[in-house]
């Protein structure tokens, strides 16, 4: 499998919504432009969302839903 998978846990909805925006465009850049470059050690890397939606039970099972893919 020649391909990095990498997950993030932002805020997608609920009260800090608007700053997970930014921020899930900078980590969609930053995995483009790896690619670009030949990705890590020659693997492209993948992304996979998670919303925390401010909570942290949420977040916990995004976290698990992460690990466990």
């Amino acid at each position: 499998d020649d391909k990095l998978d990498l997950g993030y846990i932002l805020p997608e909805s609920g009260p800090l919504a608007f700053l997970g925006a930014p921020q899930i465009t900078g980590v969609e850049m930053a995995v483009e432009d790896i690619n670009a470059a030949g990705g890590v050690l020659g693997q492209d890397v993948t992304l996979a969302s998670g919303d925390e939606a401010g909570d942290a039970a949420i977040a916990r099972d995004t976290a698990a839903r992460h690990i466990n893919a």
